[in-house]
Parts: C-alpha cells; sequence; structure tokens
C-alpha cells in the first residue's frame, strides 16, 4: 500500500508514532498502577511477614545475584522509594553482602592459601562497599559450604532487620 518511494522513511515513522503513542497512553498508565500495587504487596508483606519475610528474602538473593537477576529488583525498590518515601527492601537484601564479606573473612582465618588469601584480601573491601559477586564468584561459589553459610548468615540478617524494621530512604 506504501509507495516504494517513502517506504524506507515512512514505514518506521508510523510504526514509532503508533508504538509510542500506544506506550505513552496505554502502557504507562498500567505501569503506574502496577508499579503502585506491587510497592503496597512488597511493604505489606514485609510489615505483616516479619522475620520470616526477610530471612527468605535475604536468604534468596544470593541466588538471585548469582543468576543476574537481582537486577530485577530495582525498579521495584525504586517504586517503594516514590510511593512510601522509604524501602524496606534494600536493607533486608543488603545483609546477602554482609553474609559473603562474613563467609569472606572466615575463609580468610582459617585458609592455608596463600591464593585464596590474595583473592579474599582483594575482594573484601568492594564486598564491604556493596559490591559481594568477587567473594561469590571468586570464592564461596567455588567452594560450596561458605556460599550456604553466606546465604544462612544472610537469613538471620534479613530477619533481625525485619523485626527492627530499618528502612532506607535512597538508593545506594
Amino acid at each position: 500500500v506504501m509507495p516504494s518511494v517513502i517506504d524506507l522513511i515512512a514505514t518506521p515513522t508510523i510504526v514509532l508514532l503508533v508504538v509510542g503513542l500506544g506506550s505513552l497512553y496505554i502502557f504507562h498508565p498500567v505501569g503506574v498502577y502496577l508499579s503502585g500495587g506491587l510497592s503496597w504487596i512488597v511493604n505489606t508483606s514485609i510489615q505483616k511477614g516479619g522475620i520470616l519475610i526477610g530471612a527468605v528474602l535475604s536468604g534468596t538473593f544470593l541466588p538471585l545475584v548469582m543468576t543476574g537477576l537481582h537486577r530485577a529488583l530495582t525498579p521495584i525498590e525504586v517504586s517503594l522509594l516514590k510511593e512510601t518515601g522509604f524501602d524496606l527492601l534494600r536493607p533486608i537484601l543488603a545483609m546477602a553482602g554482609a553474609g559473603q564479606v562474613g563467609a569472606g573473612l572466615a575463609i580468610y582465618f582459617k585458609t592455608k592459601s596463600k591464593r585464596l588469601k590474595k583473592i579474599i584480601g582483594s575482594s573484601l573491601p568492594v564486598g564491604m562497599l556493596g559490591i559481594g559477586e568477587p567473594l561469590m564468584f571468586g570464592v564461596t561459589l567455588p567452594l560450596g559450604k561458605p556460599f550456604l553459610t553466606a546465604c544462612l548468615g544472610s537469613m538471620v540478617g534479613g530477619a533481625y532487620i525485619s523485626l527492627t524494621k530499618v528502612a532506607s530512604i535512597g538508593i545506594g
């Protein structure tokens, strides 16, 4: 139906216009509604679920990090901040990093391997700043049991954070 002379320019332009307007006027309002509902669900489950939900969220966060799926939680955290002004989820999930640091410290003091001490020594500072992947992929996952103990430790930390209702007021 489109003349071939203008097809190369007109077709993408029309598609972008239709999809852009559809996104703006249909999907955006639905997304706003869904994100508000999701924020309510997360906040309510953390507030009502207490230490159990804190332990479960924190204990399952490291496997999410392992697969890269933890990035899917960032929009939820932003929505929580926008809707309520605080985020109950981030402090709970941060305990997973604390579990990694704890496991790394335990291995550092127990091992006699200079190579492992070197890896842990360079991974601990960034782990203390919240980046646990070097410890996880370089130390605890290859050793197996330390990864499980990091998950268990993060469950205890997540339960405590949930019990004390710690919240963050920003991302970072």
